[in-house]
């Protein structure tokens, strides 16, 4: 690993524990020999994922370690502001890695059929986020078979609709950032995805799949990564009553985006403690400086 040559090159070296954190267990567990370049005085800076992981390692380690946020959140700061209040939107995630996107794809919709019998449904937009991974053909051949009707789009070349019965999905390739940000909250397979989702203070509903990255294990891990507002309905006998219990947590969490003011701010709340805030990355290169500047 990186700070194994930079400790074997005898040169001063700064870290940030992007992959570790202890929501996971209570207490992080570093792997062999993580810990020991970590004390070295070489290690100048270290700094964590998240707020509990900075104090936890503080202690283990008696040095100071920084939470300054996550450089990957700070491309959707400047933009949050793109959000539409005045219309309710979902994103859909099924994640990134063939061939299980397929199988995330069509749980998803499976979802979607089951609650499209409620004319409510009929006034949120709900979008896809896809993948080059999953071509056009291949959406058009799986809504084609589960009856879907193709409704007819010439203003964008990049964009796929469908409809079944009250109920209309979009389809958008290589529209991740767009698609996260006008949504109120999300439907997630994923993983960066959900965390990018949780970092901007929108509440994610988790459907476990089969993997092999998508599993009940995985879903669980994240949920104690990033906390109380990623939902799943956990516990169920089988797939019709996994869909029914997942439809029951989107009636749920629409419910509380619109008329509880406490929920959305307990959910910004809880994206600042797991994920931090703007200017990850120049608080970084600038802490870095400093230390560099007084050694």
């Amino acid at each position: 690993m990186p700070v194994f040559f930079a400790w074997f090159c005898k040169k001063d070296f700064f870290t940030y524990l992007v992959a570790y954190s202890s929501h996971y267990e209570g207490k992080l567990k570093l792997p062999w020999p993580s810990k020991f370049f970590l004390l070295s005085q070489k290690a100048k800076k270290i700094y964590a994922r998240d707020s509990l992981t900075a104090d936890d390692l503080t202690l283990q380690l008696k040095k100071k370690v920084c939470f300054l946020g996550n450089p990957f959140m700070d491309k959707f700061f400047p933009r949050n502001e793109e959000l539409n209040k005045d219309e309710f939107s979902i994103g859909l995630f099924p994640g990134s890695r063939f061939p299980e996107i397929l199988d995330n794809f069509v749980l998803i919709l499976e979802v979607l059929e089951a609650l499209s019998d409620l004319r409510y449904f009929q006034k949120i937009q709900f979008n896809f986020a896809i993948v080059n991974a999953l071509s056009s053909s291949k959406i058009k051949e799986i809504f084609q078979k589960r009856g879907w009707l193709k409704i007819e789009n010439l203003k964008d070349n990049n964009l796929l609709k469908f409809q079944y019965k009250f109920l209309e999905v979009n389809i958008y390739w290589n529209n991740f950032d767009k698609i996260l940000l006008k949504s109120r909250c999300c439907i997630s397979m994923a993983g960066t995805a959900a965390e990018q989702a949780i970092g901007l203070g929108k509440p994610v509903i988790q459907i476990e799949g089969k993997g092999p990255q998508f599993t009940k294990t995985f879903a669980e891990a994240q949920r104690r990564l990033l906390g109380k507002y990623v939902f799943c309905a956990s516990n169920f006998k089988d797939k019709n009553d996994q869909i029914n219990q997942t439809i029951k947590l989107i009636i749920k969490i629409i419910y509380l985006i619109q008329l509880n003011k406490k929920f959305m701010i307990s959910c910004n709340e809880n994206a600042k403690k797991r994920l931090g805030e703007n200017k990850a990355c120049l608080k970084m290169v600038d802490d870095m400086n400093i230390v560099i500047k007084n050694d």
